[in-house]
């Protein structure tokens, strides 16, 4: 049940909840900037801020380009958008990111209560449980809950959220150690481009939830080049400088699946 560690600001103005919610974001990599200073970079009007393009705008200034924008369109997620979410959480928190979202519409938290925003509003997402499937959301107009992640798909539905992709291996430092799944002459190798090691099995559980929600990443040099994804949506790869055909991405994601749900 990861949760990062941060300080929960609550918006210092009623159409604020653009800029507290990047700075709880930038707070999860202890870095201070005042709603103020945010909303002048957003572009933040008594509207409010415009969409997630800025907040991931404004959060590449100070985290090295890392975060990009996926919008959920539709009134309701379907359930694939409800996956895609769930793992770019996963992956975002366990590189120690915080996942900013443009909600709408009514919440329901896992103790009971409702919060409605009608005309939009921004939260950020700084922890999951994995048994769960919730989300720890920090909503700065009001306090911390955790929400089913399903509801919360929902609740971005017509909109979109800011999320940075990495995949983490517990027990590793967490800033800068982004991995890929390469192939070596026989087993499989986990790489950051300065080492690589043959997969153990503690790397197993993380592994086995990144297949089964879809979603790994493919790492080159510590620059994330391209994402394959097995399990639910079938092996699908694709090719530009990744140094791999895509036939031999192909079988690298099916041997990932495999070991994920064979272990």
């Amino acid at each position: 049940m990861p949760v990062l560690n941060h300080t929960l600001q609550t918006q210092v103005t009623g159409y604020y909840c653009g800029p507290a919610a990047v700075q709880v974001a930038l707070a999860c990599r202890q870095i201070l900037v005042s709603q103020g200073q945010l909303a002048a970079e957003l572009g933040t009007t008594t509207a409010g801020t415009d969409s997630s393009e800025d907040v991931a705008r404004v959060l590449n200034t100070r985290l090295a380009g890392r975060y990009r924008t996926r919008y959920i369109g539709g009134q309701s997620a379907t359930g694939e958008q409800a996956a895609q979410l769930w793992a770019d959480v996963i992956t975002t928190i366990d590189g120690g990111y915080g996942l900013v979202a443009n909600v709408a519409g009514r919440i329901r938290t896992q103790d009971g209560t409702s919060y409605s925003y009608p005309g939009g509003h921004y939260v950020t997402i700084t922890g999951y449980d994995l048994n769960d499937r919730a989300v720890f959301v920090s909503d700065v107009a009001v306090r911390e809950y955790w929400a089913d992640i399903n509801a919360v798909a929902d609740w971005i539905a017509t909109r979109g959220y800011a999320y940075a992709p990495t995949i983490i291996i517990p027990g590793k430092d967490t800033d800068m150690q982004r991995y890929m799944i390469a192939r070596g002459d026989v087993q499989l190798y986990l790489c950051n481009g300065m080492e690589s090691r043959e997969i153990t099995e503690a790397d197993i559980p993380h592994i086995r939830e990144l297949a089964r929600v879809g979603l790994f990443e493919l790492v080159n040099d510590g620059e994330i080049r391209e994402s394959w994804y097995p399990g639910a949506f079938g092996p699908v790869a694709s090719v530009g400088g990744t140094g791999f055909t895509r036939a031999e991405l192909v079988q690298i994601s099916r041997e990932g699946a495999n070991l994920a749900e064979d272990t």
